[in-house]
């Protein structure tokens, strides 16, 4: 018996033909382009379908939905037969397919060695082929991956099937004898691989499985020494538990056998198109070809990612895997960004009728004519909402007939292995996920090109979201009714891109602990349906009064630094002293709704703190989902609730509601408080209109760094330094770090400062780049046009800058601290110690140098050790003449200042 749940399809000549239908409670199949398959129809799932088809966007098989207003077949792309060869991932779940087809169960499904592989590899592709045919499944185009190319031979009548017995016959395991070499995996593309190469013996790139995963074949130690080399580079590399040389030269000398059976098999042309992942071309029709062809492919690279993009670029716009493997993933990298389906018609982690009817369905939405025999639609299907009591009882029972359905497949599905562990490694970049670009911590101009310089980093809600993704793969059938202990570690920052190890491990039956790189770490709680809901909360905050500003206000005025991708709060309702509420739109991106939720919490931390007003997440305790994600441009009520505020950090718990039903409660979101004072709050939220440094009387500015936390610092720096700057800021000493950027601020304060007094209009930090002459005096460079020229002078706690459109400016900052009389009598003259005769000594010397040091910064040469060439002659209150420019002194604390006038 195979249990697995039906498949509703719906099709219709447009989009707004098939929402009818489900508002409707009836079915629709006029073979149109508009197209519509809902797993395991419950009420609730008609609703969410409703919403998705009312949306409008394709939508490919989340939650068990699958709509397309016009499919990829339907707009005239065509479909492709992959079929994979050898892979770690070779576990079929066929038994239940040949029940429900009467057909033998294809043997070595469990292989115990190479030779048992080969054979169960071919056998189950050929099985899985016969049943997509017999369901008038059929491919424009075939192609294959390493032994996958045999599979296609045997689909597209190469091999015809009289020869099909004598060739798997031939694969006897004296006919598979192969070297002692060994296989790697490594996670970069084909041409980092090569240059890890370089050198080495006997080793070679054996598959370009895509741009992201190659492998590698060769003797132990050129693995071995290769693996370090890319480790080294930050790529992910594994050594496989197979040994066989195919694909490499190394194999050259093992081809007899196989030249002989291939010799020996009568060979026809293709039927089907047939492609070659060595040549990246079609299979020749002429016997001899295919051949040399077959033969030539175990010692050539199999180049997969070409052959995807040839494919793609002939039309192909949907990929079959007719097998067990990992083709889908390396063609959803190869494409990624571009219109296409991947899917599998197995998979070790659902049974094989489950996935065919997944497989099925997803063909049909975009535009496959097929037999859906097998799908079992039901007849008639229920309107998604009705006030019918009648009716009303008639969908409970149904809705608990499924669920009980639903509980029995759990049950069987658990008497089979699953595995306990995943891991795998992506890329998140704004290439990947787009989005990202509206998440970006830093302002800075419209159209600034360097995109590092706005520091854009992954959401915690979006890394809950990936967290997700991936412990559905270890409990495939589960639901996901919570995520626990979610705690943020370091900030992700995708530009450069990041690529980031996702590791899972299960727990228990019902529970998958996630680390994301060493950035993210959660545990993610299934079921097999959701718990009932709590009631809304609708107790009334303490103190509420209106919210100070309204939306637009809020992200206009860049109290939230979000971009448009993330800004969702559509209205703030009520501020309490003890919390905040308001309402959220559904956005389209990932973790966007949870992040908008953070939003409200993080802007109450911002009307109720004046320092310290900085909070971003760090923690969540525990997130309980209810019902399933809503749609984007739906709306959700968001109560906030603080429970405890400390000077480092704000905790509260959320709740997020719609039409009255409780979607998640997040208990114990915990936000960081990052240091900010009055003065940084407003370089943060308006960069290119205010100064972190304080603006002196005298014509000068002076930075003070009171700031303690070394993540402040870093996120001044960001504000501040431009990408080169940063580079030259990483290569400074930790003990010189401080020093240095606070001179940078202080100098870059002090141009935008007299760049307004000349009438320049905003100008943020990043549009002002210190750079040094060769003989290290500052340069500026601006994009004003004006001639600019500024004075540097710094110590570990405080910096001062003075600019000037001459180049006659210098400043310098020294510390009042005792100095010996050695010091004086090299430094200053008797004519000089003459003129602070009389005045506490301390103080008097350190005044004379620091006027020496600011006339000889003026010069444009320094004191170079030689203070007798900048003499002072003369003195007038806290002015001292050196050489022919006076020198402006005052003491500052416990430092002396002096500058000249620009």
């Amino acid at each position: 018996m195979t249990f697995a749940p039906s498949v509703a399809l719906f099709s219709g000549s447009m989009a707004a033909e098939l929402a009818d239908a489900l508002r409707d409670g009836r079915d629709l199949h006029d073979g149109g382009p508009a197209r519509l398959a809902i797993l395991d129809p419950t009420t609730e799932r008609l609703e969410r379908a409703r919403a998705i088809v009312d949306h409008g966007k394709s939508w490919r098989g989340r939650d068990g939905i699958w709509f397309a207003g016009r499919g990829l077949i339907a707009d005239g792309g065509t479909l492709a037969f992959v079929f994979p060869g050898v892979d770690v991932a070779f576990e079929p779940r066929v038994d239940d397919l040949a029940r429900h087809f009467a057909l033998p169960i294809p043997t070595c499904t469990t292989p115990r060695n190479l030779h048992e592989l080969g054979i169960g590899i071919v056998a189950v592709n050929r099985m899985l082929d016969g049943i997509l045919r017999g369901l008038q499944v059929v491919p424009s185009h075939v192609a294959g991956h390493s032994i996958g190319e045999w599979s296609g031979m045997i689909a597209t009548g190469i091999l015809p099937d009289r020869a099909v017995e004598p060739f798997i016959a031939s694969l006897d395991p004296g006919s598979l004898k192969v070297p002692g070499v060994v296989f790697a995996s490594a996670g970069c593309a084909a041409e980092q691989a090569l240059a890890a190469l370089e050198g080495l013996e006997q080793i070679a790139l054996s598959h370009d499985n895509c741009p992201h995963q190659v492998l590698l074949c060769g003797v132990e130690t050129s693995i071995e020494t290769a693996m370090a080399r890319l480790r080294d580079g930050g790529v992910l590399c594994q050594k496989l538990s197979f040994q066989s040389g195919f694909h490499s030269p190394l194999f050259a000398g093992y081809l007899e056998p196989h030249r002989d059976n291939f010799a020996r098999l009568p060979l026809e042309p293709a039927r089907t198109p047939l492609w070659s992942a060595t040549t990246c071309a079609r299979y020749p029709d002429e016997p001899d070809a295919i051949r040399a062809l077959a033969v030539d492919h175990l010692v050539r690279p199999v180049r997969f990612r070409e052959l995807v993009e040839v494919l793609y670029a002939t039309g192909v716009r949907v990929f079959l895997q007719v097998g067990t493997g990992s083709l889908v993933q390396f063609i959803d990298d190869t494409l990624r960004g571009r219109a296409h389906l991947a899917i599998a018609a197995n998979t070790k982690d659902r049974p094989g009728m489950a996935q065919l009817r997944r497989a099925l369905a997803a063909l049909f939405v975009e535009g496959a004519n097929l037999d859906s025999s097998i799908l079992s639609p039901e007849k008639h299907v229920p309107a998604v909402r009705s006030d019918d009591p009648i009716l009303a009882d008639f969908l409970a029972s149904m809705t608990a007939i499924a669920d009980a359905e639903r509980q029995v497949i759990a049950r069987f599905a658990a008497r089979d292995p699953a595995p306990r562990e995943t891991d795998a490694t992506c890329e998140l970049s704004v290439e990947t996920l787009p989005e990202l670009s509206d998440h970006a911590l830093v302002r800075q101009p419209p159209g600034w090109p360097v995109l590092s310089d706005r520091e854009p980093v992954v959401p915690m809600t979006t890394l809950v979201d990936l967290m997700i993704e991936h412990a559905q793969r270890l409990v495939p059938a589960g639901v996901v009714i919570a995520v626990e202990q979610v705690r943020a570690h370091r900030w992700l920052v995708v530009c450069p891109p990041a690529r980031v190890r996702i590791a899972c491990r299960r727990e228990a039956s019902d529970r998958v602990q996630v680390a994301i790189g060493d950035y993210c770490q959660g545990v993610v709680v299934f079921s097999d349906r959701y718990p009932a809901a709590p009631p809304p909360d609708d107790v009334p905050l303490a103190d509420a009064t209106p919210g100070p500003v309204n939306t637009r206000e809020l992200y206009d005025e860049h109290w939230l630094f979000h971009g448009p991708a993330f800004q969702g709060i559509a209205e703030i309702g009520a501020l309490g002293s003890d919390g905040i509420s308001g309402t959220l739109d559904v956005g389209k991106a990932r973790g966007a709704l949870l992040d908008n939720a953070g939003q409200l919490f993080g802007y109450w931390v911002v009307v109720h703190h004046e320092e310290d007003r900085m909070a971003m997440p760090v923690h969540l305790s525990r997130v309980r989902f209810f019902r399933p994600h809503p749609m984007p441009g739906q709306q959700l009520h968001c109560s906030v609730r603080v429970k405890s505020v400390d000077e480092k950090s704000v905790v509260a718990d959320l709740t997020l509601a719609r039409d009255g039903h409780v979607w998640a409660v997040v208990e114990g979101w915990e936000n960081r408080r990052f240091e900010t004072d009055a003065r940084l709050w407003s370089v943060i939220r308006w960069p290119e209109k205010n100064l972190l440094s304080a603006v002196r009387r005298d014509g000068f500015v002076i930075f003070e760094d009171h700031y303690r936390a070394g993540a402040t610092r870093e996120r001044i720096a960001r504000r501040f330094l431009d990408e080169r700057e940063r580079a030259e800021y990483e290569r400074q000493t930790p003990r010189r770090q401080r020093s240095w950027l606070a001179g940078r601020i202080a100098a870059k304060d002090a141009v935008r400062d007299l760049l307004w007094q000349l009438g320049h209009g905003p100008l943020f930090p990043v549009e002002v780049t210190i750079a040094n002459d060769p003989s290290g005096r500052p340069v500026v460079l601006t994009r004003t046009g004006r001639d600019v020229h500024v004075s540097i002078a710094h110590k570990p706690d405080v910096a001062v800058a003075i600019a000037g459109e001459k180049p006659q400016v210098g400043i310098d900052i020294e510390r009042i601290e005792p100095r010996s009389d050695s010091f004086a009598e090299i430094s200053f003259s008797d004519n000089e110690l003459r003129l602070v005769q009389g005045e506490p000594r301390d103080e008097a010397w350190t005044r004379l140098w620091a006027a020496k040091e600011a006339a000889a910064k003026a010069a444009g040469t320094g004191l170079s050790g030689a203070p007798a060439r900048f003499p002072i002659r003369d003195r007038a209150g806290d002015r001292l003449l050196v050489g022919d420019a006076w020198v402006t002194t005052r003491r500052y604390r416990d430092f002396i200042i002096a500058w000249t006038q620009p």
